[in-house]
């Protein structure tokens, strides 16, 4: 199992694209810190996989000299296109808002 943190201020909407009958959107980004994560939202969504993501783009939020002191040396995990969308759902095993 693998967990991802993603944080918004809208947790049922976001929640729903998840687990429900919504669908997450290109550029859809996860970290596996929820320190980094609660720099983008004020709610928490835990989601857990079944195995890593393979067709995500995985890696450092520090990009061409765009370093964020709140997120420091963060890793991101984007999802890109149709295939990342797809391997999201395909391995996804839960999700829940925890905070």
């Amino acid at each position: 199992m693998l967990t991802y943190y993603h944080a918004t201020n809208t947790k049922d909407e976001v929640l729903n694209a998840i687990m429900g009958s919504g669908k997450v959107r290109y550029g859809f980004h996860m970290t596996p810190s929820k320190e980094i994560a609660l720099n983008y939202g004020s709610h928490l969504i835990e989601i857990t996989f079944e195995e890593d993501l393979k067709c995500a783009h995985i890696g450092m939020i520090e990009k061409d000299g765009n370093h964020n002191p709140l997120t420091g040396h963060g890793i991101e995990v984007v999802l890109k296109d149709d295939a990342a969308i797809r391997e999201f759902y395909m391995k996804l095993y839960d999700a829940e808002i925890v905070n």
